[in-house]
């Protein structure tokens, strides 16, 4: 498991996880904050890691094309930091709860 997995941090406001996620992203791919180019100014990407700052989903999803990463991990991996949850948890519990939901919408008799 990466160093940045979530060793010693507790809860987080999801905004502060977020950044917190995105700065180490960044810094394990080697970018500085100027390589989000269009995606997003230095200036955005520094308020997004120092949590003062939501974006929009359409900017998380530029944002993770330039990090090499699946918009919804990026998210579910701010989600896991903000609970203090090893990295992975809310994933698995959203897979299930999807299952759940496609089995009560769509496979109903």
């Amino acid at each position: 498991m990466p160093a940045f997995a979530n060793a010693g941090v507790g809860r987080l406001d999801i905004d502060e996880a977020f950044g917190v996620v995105l700065r180490e992203l960044r810094e394990h791919r080697g970018l500085n904050q100027d390589a989000f180019g269009s995606a997003a100014s230095r200036t955005y990407i520094g308020r997004l890691e120092k949590g003062e700052h939501s974006p929009t989903l359409e900017r998380v999803e530029q944002i993770a094309k330039v990090l090499k990463i699946d918009a919804v991990v990026l998210i579910l991996w701010a989600y896991d930091r903000a609970s203090g949850k090893q990295v992975g948890t809310t994933g698995e519990q959203a897979s299930k709860t999807l299952a759940k939901l496609v089995d009560e919408l769509f496979l109903r008799t």
